[in-house]
């Protein structure tokens, strides 16, 4: 039921600098309109939409693994249903994944129910500092990220050989 975000995120995807190659989209049995949205996008969209509809509720965590199971690029970056992302976000993932990277993850701007920046950023409320970034990028990623929670499904890249074990 993600009709009151759909637009502005789905526009959102249309105007990256680096469109997508494919967008897959698992409607976990909306009862608002956003099939309607979906369907309408779809029909116009510049790259190719997959739109699958679930007969029953999976669930945030079950609905996300079946979308992942359905992509077919190499490349997969996820959104929540009331994401919306910088024009260049692709373009800036997909930059970094150049460089060897098979997962790459980004900070956030915080909004209010309006999509309003609130002034402060993911990174900076669960205190991922320039200390922690520091030593990710010099190499110490597990010793930072597997004591607590940095990365967001919305925030993060990964190459499709990772599928397994994102999952």
């Amino acid at each position: 039921n993600g009709e009151r975000y759909l637009f502005d995120q789905l526009r959102s995807i249309a105007r990256q600098s680096l469109p997508p190659a494919e967008l897959v989209v698992c409607d976990d049995n909306s009862s608002d309109s956003t099939p309607e949205i979906l369907e309408r996008f779809a029909e116009t969209s510049p790259f190719p939409v997959r739109l699958v509809w679930n007969a029953q509720r999976l669930g945030y965590v079950k609905n996300f693994e079946k979308a992942i199971g359905l992509c077919q690029g190499d490349i997969i970056a996820l959104s929540d249903q009331d994401d919306v992302w910088y024009s260049a976000k692709l373009q800036r993932l997909s930059e970094a994944m150049e460089s060897g990277m098979d997962l790459v993850f980004s900070d956030a701007d915080i909004v209010d129910e309006r999509l309003q920046p609130l002034g402060y950023r993911l990174w900076e409320t669960i205190q991922f500092g320039s200390r922690e970034q520091r030593r990710v990028i010099d190499g110490m990623a597990y010793d930072v990220l597997l004591h607590r929670n940095v990365v967001t499904g919305a925030t993060m890249a990964f190459r499709a050989h990772l599928r397994e074990i994102v999952l």
